[in-house]
């Protein structure tokens, strides 16, 4: 007799697919994808305007506009980690409560 601890499972994209198509918000998960994206983007443009920044005696109008684009780099991170985090909780919610329907009928 076989036990739980045998059996092979095979995760594959096939597995990811099917998990997908349970959701009822299948228009929000390519979204949820360019979040983060878009979210990894920000991120590296803000390491690069962070390198260029040079710290340097005196106060100067290049440091102002750098420290406003960072500002604005880090609001729009923020914003797409929001975005991120909350769709995929939306998604992964519905996912999850429309299968336990399924086992349970």
């Amino acid at each position: 007799m076989e036990t739980q601890l045998d059996e092979k499972i095979n995760v594959n994209m096939n597995t990811c697919s099917d998990y997908l198509r349970f959701s009822t918000f299948k228009c929000l998960i390519p979204v949820a994808l360019a979040a983060f994206i878009a979210g990894e983007l920000v991120y590296v443009l803000f390491t690069k305007t962070l390198g260029t920044f040079q710290s340097e005696e005196g106060h100067t109008s290049e440091m102002d506009d750098t420290l406003c684009d960072l500002g604005i780099i880090v609001g729009v991170y923020f914003i797409a980690i929001l975005l991120k985090r909350g769709l995929v909780v939306i998604i992964l919610n519905d996912i999850n409560n429309n299968i336990h329907n399924a086992m349970m009928k």
